[in-house]
């Protein structure tokens, strides 16, 4: 099985599934090897992700929750990244900053945007006036005991927050994003209000969080 990085793959996803119309191209002055659709569903070709793992593979990891600026003023914007210095029980020579998105099914605690956390306090308020819900467990067996009851507990919780260290069962995504190739004069651009071609990202899907 072919082990490629994710430039790789971008070109591969816009060629004729099972077609290698070239040995290799060029993005951003970098030449990156095609490959096919198929290859990758056929899972003949592995695509490694920034934890270092093939993308799509679950596995945990230990973070801390900060917050993004804009690249523009510097200011805050509202979303939240982790700062993962862990992987797999293995410390990282250097952190790997990523976006991340909490899966509805979850029972972390940890929030991707100012937005989310506010309706994270909520769904944890609504747990503790649950009869029981604090017998819930991790999938490890551990006991889950984040509690709200009051506005004082919410404060808590969100002084803490940034800064705060996880442990988290995640699984790494990719996705392509921006403007075609080769884009008619007469044919809108999409609205992705991305410059260039492609963007590449790569973000976490936190799965389940487990007690450090």
């Amino acid at each position: 099985m072919k082990r490629l990085n994710f430039s790789a793959l971008l070109l591969g996803m816009c060629a004729i599934p099972g077609i290698v119309v070239a040995a290799e191209s060029t993005i951003s002055g970098v030449k990156a090897r095609i490959i096919t659709a198929r290859e990758v569903e056929e899972g003949t070709t592995t695509i490694i992700g920034k934890l270092g793992l093939p993308l799509m593979t679950a596995v945990e990891i230990e973070a801390t929750i900060i917050e993004d600026f804009s690249i523009y003023d510097n200011t805050p914007t509202g979303i939240y990244l982790l700062r993962v210095v862990r992987v797999d029980g293995t410390e990282l020579k250097e952190p790997v900053t990523m976006s991340f998105r909490v899966q509805s099914s979850s029972n972390a605690t940890v929030a991707e945007s100012s937005k989310a956390l506010d309706d994270r306090l909520k769904v944890l308020r609504d747990r503790t006036l649950d009869e029981g819900w604090e017998s819930t467990t991790n999938p490890d067996g551990t006991l889950f005991s984040v509690k709200i009851r009051t506005s004082q507990d919410e404060q808590l919780f969100r002084k803490s927050f940034l800064g705060s260290r996880h442990r988290l069962v995640v699984s790494e995504v990719a996705t392509l994003n921006g403007q075609p190739k080769n884009l008619p004069k007469d044919v809108a651009p999409l609205s992705t209000g991305l410059e260039g071609h492609y963007s590449r990202t790569f973000s976490l899907a936190v799965l389940a969080e487990r007690k450090l």
